[in-house]
């Protein structure tokens, strides 16, 4: 199944959702295959990652993580995996490396390193309809 989107619509709306890194991040997420090719060509949209702060990034990090399969961690990496990976690398490989790193501190100090299982009902939806 394929999704029907235009470049300059889609960064609008990205621009447009920046209050709500998580959704955006679930909406990159699942259309991966469609914007890696997309990162070394859009200055703009890389412009709209690196205008993130810190807290912004860990939840957009989080939103890419939840689309894509794997572990759902509690912290998540500051640096941004579409800025610092773009298409050089598996983004969900890049991810775990860096959860899992951060997992480990965070069990050493004793914290909750793995969010608890569930299936987001918004997961059911077209990626694209987050962004709306």
């Amino acid at each position: 199944m394929g999704y029907t989107f235009s470049i300059p619509d889609a960064l609008t709306k990205v621009q447009s959702k920046l209050d709500q890194p998580l959704n955006v991040g679930r909406a990159l997420g699942a259309m991966l295959y469609y914007i890696v090719p997309l990162i070394s060509t859009l200055e703009e949209l890389s412009d709209v990652f690196q205008a993130l702060d810190v807290k912004q990034t860990r939840l957009f990090n989080k939103g890419v993580n939840k689309a894509l399969p794997g572990v759902q961690w509690v912290v998540y990496p500051d640096r941004n995996v579409v800025v610092e990976i773009g298409e050089s690398e598996d983004w969900t490989i890049w991810l775990r490396g860096q959860c899992e790193e951060l997992g480990m501190r965070e069990a050493r100090d004793g914290k909750k390193v793995l969010e608890e299982m569930q299936i987001s009902p918004s997961l059911n939806k077209p990626c694209y309809s987050a962004l709306r």
